[in-house]
């Protein structure tokens, strides 16, 4: 496959264009603000640059590539550094060009969006996990499912049921022993808050009892608060605790939120056995966009269900500090389907925001740039200070609407500090005088 984006090489070759016109203009804008930012360094410099690096995208846009597979994890992350591992384990049984790209986030220019708006060819796969692009296991499920064909599970790290060292069972804990510990305490939770409240918002759906949630930022202090006794139960990822000595005894673990025990812990029972059926936890998958053929993901997973290509995924999601669960297209789509099946009900309830407003969108990318043109234009006919400080100010206003109305004044003085320590450093150190 070519991967031959029409769209992107046009608007390098438009910028390319605007930089030489500009570049041949140089001695004319030197007299105005563009031309202002040292002796002759910019626009000549900039614009160079500026052509370099449309080259650049143009030509790597025409590079032969056999598959690509979209990761939102940076590469420099620990999950990043497993996708390249995963990607050299596939590319190699394949035979074929692999090249991972990476697109963080959750907006307009992220991984799964970019995937979605591929063709469903077989040469598109993109990286599916419970944390992204939403806060909320159950929603990304329910979005996977909608927009992806899932090719297989990679890792499932349930969250599991703790209790203070205090206070362990000898035995197996029963459902009417986990409804009183719910409904008697505070519940904790170490993840974020809003994922918490989701989870908190499915336990009452599953055992009809209000739950009052607590917040912490790791399972330490999860941990300390059972131990004080500021919450009766806590939940937190189980690799959290097969990763860390903060749990010291495995009585204190009472239950998992899988469908099935994990092989870390037999000895656990799952909520499902108990009688409480939910599952929910950390996980990530490979997906297809909506629409590929069944035989491209029947040849996919044949490559990657080789034992010695289970084997060393299993390998690398575990030297990453995950959970291995690797498990075939079918059994994927019902495991999220499993944990979807709550979203409708979660999005009634949790008042959760889930707009592309919330990302960097290609409107305000364009927004963004019309409002850089326009600071260029009249740059020259007016105060440095004056354009800069309302370029600054609107730019702040376009790619953070909702919170305007709470860090205006914020913005405001942001943008007034920018502008004034441009003027400064380069009045003083450059000598360049603005108009």
């Amino acid at each position: 496959m070519i991967r031959r984006d029409i769209k992107i090489v046009s608007f390098c070759i438009v910028i390319i264009l605007i930089a030489v016109f500009m570049l041949c203009k140089a001695q004319e804008l030197k007299a105005t603000i563009a031309g202002t930012i040292g002796p002759g360094v910019f626009p000549s410099t900039v614009l160079c640059l500026l052509i370099l690096l449309g080259l650049v995208i143009t030509i790597k846009s025409c590079i032969p590539v056999d598959v690509r597979l979209l990761s939102p994890y940076s590469s420099e992350s620990l999950k990043g550094l497993l996708i390249q591992k995963i990607a050299g384990i596939l590319a190699s049984s394949l035979g074929a060009r692999l090249v991972v790209q990476t697109a963080i986030g959750g907006g307009f220019f992220s991984a799964h969006y970019k995937a979605i708006r591929s063709k469903p060819d077989g040469h598109t796969l993109a990286l599916l996990s419970g944390s992204i692009p939403y806060s909320s296991c159950f929603l990304n499920a329910s979005f996977a499912l909608e927009h992806f064909e899932p090719l297989c599970l990679l890792s499932f790290d349930p969250y599991m049921l703790l209790l203070s060292s205090k206070s362990v069972l000898e035995r197996s804990i029963t459902l009417d022993e986990i409804r009183k510990l719910i409904s008697s305490a505070n519940v904790g939770f170490s993840c974020e808050e809003e994922t918490g409240k989701q989870i908190a918002r499915a336990l009452e759906l599953k055992s009809q009892i209000a739950v009052k949630p607590l917040f912490y930022d790791s399972v330490h202090s999860l941990v300390k608060a059972l131990e004080q006794k500021t919450i009766g139960v806590g939940f937190c990822l189980a690799s959290e605790v097969l990763n860390s000595e903060v749990v010291t005894e495995r009585r204190q673990i009472i239950a998992l939120t899988s469908e099935d025990r994990i092989p870390d812990l037999p000895q656990i029972p799952t909520l499902k056995e108990i009688g409480m059926d939910i599952c929910c936890g950390d996980w990530m998958a490979l997906g297809f966009p909506a629409g590929v053929s069944k035989e491209h993901i029947n040849y996919f997973w044949s490559i990657l269900a080789e034992p010695k290509n289970v084997s060393a995924v299993e390998s690398e999601v575990r030297n990453c500090g995950e959970i291995p669960k690797i498990q075939g297209p079918d059994f994927a789509k019902q495991f999220l389907k499993e944990q979807a099946s709550i979203a409708k009900d979660i999005k009634k309830d949790v008042q959760v925001y889930i707009s592309a407003r919330e990302h960097l969108t290609l409107y305000r990318v364009i927004a963004s740039i019309g409002l850089f043109v326009t600071f260029v234009l009249i740059g020259s006919s007016s105060s440095y200070l004056l354009s800069s400080f309302c370029f600054l100010g609107i730019l702040s206003i376009v790619l953070w609407p909702r919170k305007v109305a709470h860090f205006l004044p914020f913005l405001i003085g942001i943008a007034a500090c920018i502008s004034f320590a441009v003027y400064w450093i380069f009045s003083k150190a450059f000598n360049v005088v603005f108009p």
